[in-house]
């Protein structure tokens, strides 16, 4: 027999084990905020998680719950070169930049990273013969949008190179001919409740654990608003628990083995807070007066964002556990004073 033959088809059959005993999945971006909970998640599912991180924005001390290969997914050859290592299930892909401010003074950052490095890396999974893909994308691609209650099919006129950076990434997975689950969070926050991963943003961008910083230090802390169309004048957003955020994305893997197809879906409680009624339990749940600065609304920031997440409860059965404010501050306080 050709001994080419007979090598494919050892290397077919070892693939092929991979999948059924070893539940391998590639999670990009795995030593980051959202992506260590996923790995958390699916590690006590029973899954093994293999992270792909360049460490540029993420943490080796956050990759607990299965391998690390340090690496850069534009490099596609490398990428494949893991993807055909480890013969995963799905890949989960986390890895991007987030930060809205950095984007618009570089946007060709956010290009290479977040539409380059997904294009690289669906090239690595063609190649591979990988076919299951879960995407981290964003609320952010709606843009400056007038509906308080946003669906998928809500339009689509990002506002800043970060949400236009994802919106290209979700084009490209549309036309990759991949199984694709692609998830668009609304505010993603809080901390794992064991403490073993949270938040570790240089620069922090996000409300709630700047504003924990800030009573916690009696820094002084800016509310950006006073002339929203909202009760207070602040803006009203969707806070979503990021272990909700990891729960939905064992949803969508269970979605994607059993299901061929594309779906876009929004990952979000519905419901909607002001950063005022954020403040205010803040300093409600810790104790401490949080030193507010009021400042003009920024540009271009919508004054409600509100996930409709109904395709989310039918399509993959999700309901938000954790994503109380009461939770999400908790938990955020206790993995800041772990980390402070």
């Amino acid at each position: 027999m050709n001994i080419t033959i007979v090598f494919n088809y050892c290397n077919n059959l070892k693939r092929l084990l991979y999948r059924v005993v070893n539940k391998n999945i590639i999670v990009t971006g795995g030593a980051g905020y959202i992506g260590s909970h996923a790995c958390k998640a699916l590690h006590q599912a029973g899954y093994n998680p293999i992270t792909i991180d360049n460490l540029s924005h993420g943490f080796a001390s956050l990759v607990k719950w299965g391998a690390l290969e340090q690496g850069d997914i534009c490099d596609s050859e490398w990428a494949a070169n893991i993807l055909r290592e480890y013969s995963p299930l799905a890949v989960m892909h986390f890895a991007g930049l987030i930060n809205v401010a950095e984007s618009v003074a570089n946007p060709k950052l956010y290009m290479r990273n977040n539409v380059e490095g997904t294009l690289s890396l669906l090239a690595a999974m063609k190649q591979e013969n990988i076919n299951n893909l879960i995407f981290s994308s964003s609320c952010a691609v709606h843009g400056n949008i007038a509906q308080a209650s946003i669906t998928e099919e809500s339009p689509c006129n990002p506002i800043n190179p970060y949400g236009k950076s994802k919106s290209l990434a979700e084009q490209a997975i549309e036309k990759s001919g991949l199984n694709a689950v692609i998830l668009r969070y609304f505010n993603a926050a809080g901390a794992d409740a064991e403490g073993e991963t949270g938040e570790m943003h240089n620069p922090e961008t996000h409300l709630i654990p700047l504003a924990i910083d800030a009573a916690i230090h009696g820094k002084s802390f800016s509310v950006f608003g006073n002339d929203y169309d909202t009760e207070d004048g602040t803006a009203i957003r969707d806070y979503i628990h990021v272990s909700d955020i990891a729960s939905a994305h064992l949803l969508a893997l269970a979605h994607l083995i059993n299901n061929s197809g594309l779906y876009t879906v929004n990952i979000g409680t519905g419901k909607g807070i002001s950063v005022t009624e954020v403040i205010s339990a803040i300093e409600k749940i810790m104790g401490l007066p949080i030193n507010k600065i009021y400042c003009e609304r920024r540009a271009g920031d919508p004054p409600i964002l509100i996930a409709n997440n109904d395709r989310a409860k039918k399509l993959l059965g999700f309901t938000p556990t954790h994503s109380s404010i009461e939770n999400i501050i908790k938990t955020a306080w206790k993995w800041q004073l772990k980390t402070d």
